[in-house]
């Protein structure tokens, strides 16, 4: 009974996460904007626990599929989509039994590695798509263009989940 709870929940967060992902606060150039995307995979896996938030976040990864992006290497969308994404099995670590304050640190931890991985897969792209790279290191300048929405999106969706995480922990059943 629990694990079909867990599946239908993945699936309706999986859902949610894709739907979110149409609606951006803002919308950059080059790809990435601030959106809720992130908060029904944080939801998921902190109810789940790691190894469905890594399964969803691999699946969610795969889902994108569906939208337009702009790819020049094979490499940048295994780093953009199913690595970034899956990093919110960081979440279920703790999981239902952390307390609120740690949601902050699972999710800078979380947040910090979908970072990492969008900012290599930025770096790949800007070397072999831009004719004139920007001045700096290709790393440096993908740090800051990834910095400049997921930090919005770190702190709007870490305090919605903070927000939200103790009715839902009212309502799930173990």
């Amino acid at each position: 009974m629990i694990k079909r709870n867990k599946t239908a929940r993945a699936a309706i967060c999986l859902s949610l996460a894709f739907i979110l992902s149409f609606i951006d606060v803002f919308r950059l150039p080059f790809g990435g904007g601030v959106s809720l995307e992130s908060l029904p995979l944080m939801i998921m896996s902190w109810l789940s626990g790691p190894a469905w938030g890594l399964a969803g976040g691999l699946a969610y990864g795969l889902l994108m599929l569906a939208k337009p992006s702009a790819m020049v290497h094979p490499i940048q969308f295994v780093l953009d989509y199913p690595l970034a994404f899956s990093s919110f099995f960081i979440m279920g670590f703790l999981g239902r039994r952390a307390p609120a304050a740690a949601a902050w640190s699972l999710s800078a931890a979380a947040f910090s590695a979908r970072m990492l991985m969008h900012t290599l897969s930025g770096a790949i792209f800007i070397t072999s798509f831009l004719k004139t790279p920007p001045p700096g290191s290709a790393l440096a300048y993908a740090l800051a263009y990834n910095a400049s929405y997921l930090a919005p999106t770190f702190v709007i969706c870490t305090a919605l989940f903070s927000a939200i995480a103790p009715g839902l922990e009212r309502r799930i059943s173990p």
